[in-house]
């Protein structure tokens, strides 16, 4: 699939999230897009691809994930509070890595590696299955 239209499509999905009037219109919208589903392999996808062209929705992309995170810690739900914040921040880690790539290629990859030294290797190895780097290993 074309990792645009992909990260457009999460994009889409967030604002919609960010329209949601309560907690169980949130919870609902997140359901009914398979938002979990939808999330990774965007950002997976936008990941491998030539992300320089990809530059401005990854930056659409990072701008929701704040705004998103920013409404779903205002909620008492404790389902939201303890499973969606957390996915979360770890979409909003991996959409401003790439973002980072996308701007800086490797040498900005590098700097932000070299600011945690402990987790180089990790990010190296990447995750099994090629997605995302997984949350804390960027920052």
């Amino acid at each position: 699939m074309d990792p645009l239209r992909e990260l457009c499509g999460f994009s889409a999905a967030l604002e919609r999230l960010l329209a949601a009037p309560d907690e169980p219109a949130f919870e609902a919208a997140w359901e009914a897009v398979d938002l979990q589903q939808l999330g990774w392999e965007a950002l997976a996808h936008a990941r491998r691809a030539n992300t320089e062209a990809l530059e401005p929705a990854l930056a659409e992309v990072d701008r929701r994930l704040l705004a998103v995170l920013e409404r779903a810690r205002a909620f008492l739900d404790p389902h939201v509070v303890t499973f969606r914040v957390a996915e979360l921040e770890r979409w909003q880690h991996a959409a401003a890595a790439a973002l980072v790539g996308a701007r800086w290629g490797v040498a900005g990859l590098r700097t932000v590696v070299s600011a945690h030294p402990g987790r180089a290797s990790r990010l190296r190895r990447g995750r099994r299955g090629g997605g995302p780097p997984l949350p804390g290993e960027l920052g």
